[in-house]
C-alpha cells in the first residue's frame, strides 16, 4: 500500500471541539509523512607527479529524488480538506530535505 496523500488519517475518528474549547485528542496521535533524503559523495585522489594530485569527486544531493511531503491539514472543521497532504516541503523551511536531485562532478588540481 502506497502513500495516501488524499486521506492521511481517518477524519471520522475525530470530532470538532465546541467553540472556545480545546479538543480531546492526545498530542502526537497523528504522525506526519517524515523525510527520506540520501546524499552521496564519491571521491578519488590520483597522484600525477610528486607534487601534483588530481581529486575527482561526484556529489549527489537527494540521490533518490524522493519527494518529502508537508504535514497533512489537521483542521477537521473542513472535512473536504482535513487529512489531505497538499504540498512538498518548502526549501526555505527545511533546507536539506526539499531540494530535488542535484549531481555535481568536481575536478580539483592540488599542488
Amino acid at each position: 500500500m502506497g502513500i495516501q496523500l488524499n486521506r492521511w488519517f481517518d477524519v471520522s475518528a475525530f470530532t470538532a471541539p465546541r467553540p472556545g474549547a480545546f479538543g480531546t485528542s492526545a498530542k502526537g496521535v497523528i504522525i506526519g509523512p517524515g523525510s527520506n533524503v540520501l546524499h552521496l559523495n564519491l571521491a578519488k585522489v590520483t597522484t600525477i607527479r610528486e607534487r601534483f594530485r588530481l581529486r575527482t569527486e561526484l556529489i549527489a544531493t537527494n540521490a533518490l529524488n524522493h519527494p518529502n511531503y508537508q504535514d497533512p491539514n489537521l483542521n477537521i472543521t473542513d472535512l473536504a480538506a482535513a487529512g489531505v497532504v497538499t504540498q512538498v516541503v518548502n526549501r526555505n523551511t527545511k533546507m536539506d530535505m526539499a531540494i530535488p536531485r542535484y549531481v555535481q562532478l568536481v575536478l580539483r588540481l592540488q599542488w
